[in-house]
């Protein structure tokens, strides 16, 4: 499986914080194309919403990142260090039998080619060749550091990539989920969890090209923010992510906190641009990421 479903599924969570600062009454409203439907209802608690969207946003890239780099080793056993910088060193302990234990080893600091700049190890055990149904890849960061944005972020917790072989279509599929996900800074702690299933759609017969790499993506995610508190977003038609395009092309998904009843974020049908449009209490919003 490739690897940039994750780091665009980001991109999903991100925006659900830029948009609902736009998300309020008639008079503080500046996109001219919000429609106004019901003028008598609350304003959202706009705070409450951009923080839990901003925490699932840094969880699922902190997350995504480490499945990445987790990915990379797993589908490359044969390859101990990125030839393009020079780190992170990559020790297993077996070639030929499982299961396998694949050590990520970043040292103090290492800059990857995506430009973060990671520390300490992740340790992923591959419970069968990577490609084989049925076969697990279960990653855990030991003393892993990620920054972010100038901000240094400490993680926690198992993400378990399991092959779930393929559709009916003859589609692979992966079960990508995280437990007790812990990321830590100076902003507070993140408690995340998050159960996903990727259904590989376009591109899986072409192995090492990711550039042709199409996603069907659905599941959900909960968690507590770095202010106490809980939130959770469902993903309510499937995203459809390509790897060219910087943008989820349609599929929907729901956002609910505490202090807010839900709202949801619709991506369209299939066109790559940066809009979305969200609904919350009553109110439709055209946004443009």
């Amino acid at each position: 499986m490739k690897t940039k479903i994750f780091i665009l599924g980001v991109i999903a969570a991100t925006a659900i914080g830029l948009l609902f600062n736009s998300c309020k009454k008639d008079d503080q409203v500046t996109n001219p194309k919000q429609t106004q439907t019901s003028p008598t209802l609350q304003q959202p608690n706009q705070q409450s919403v951009v923080k839990s969207a901003n925490d699932n946003a840094i969880a699922e890239s902190v997350f995504g990142s480490i499945f990445k780099q987790s990915d990379k080793a797993a589908r490359n056993t044969n390859k101990l260090k990125d030839i393009n910088t020079g780190c992170p060193n990559i020790t297993i302990n077996s070639i030929s039998s499982y299961p396998m234990t694949i050590t990520i080893d970043f040292g103090t600091a290492c800059t990857g080619d995506d430009g973060k700049i990671r520390s300490g190890k992740i340790i992923g055990v591959l419970s069968a060749p990577y490609i084989d149904s049925a076969s697990t890849l279960t990653i855990t960061p030991d003393n892993y550091h990620e920054i972010i944005n100038g901000i240094d972020y400490s993680v926690l917790g198992t993400e378990t990539i399991t092959n779930m072989g393929h559709t009916l279509a003859g589609h692979p599929i992966f079960d990508v989920n995280v437990s007790n996900g812990v990321i830590t800074s100076v902003n507070g702690t993140i408690h995340w969890n998050s159960q996903k299933q990727n259904e590989w759609i376009q591109g899986y017969d072409t192995w090492f090209n990711v550039f042709d790499d199409v996603y069907l993506v659905t599941g959900s995610a909960n968690g507590t923010n770095s202010g106490g508190e809980t939130f959770q977003i469902n993903i309510t038609s499937p995203l459809q992510v390509a790897v060219v395009c910087s943008w989820i092309e349609s599929g929907t998904l729901e956002i609910i906190t505490q202090a807010n009843p839900v709202i949801t974020v619709d991506y369209g049908t299939g066109t790559c641009d940066n809009i979305a449009v969200v609904t919350c209490y009553g109110y439709t919003i055209t946004i443009y990421m």
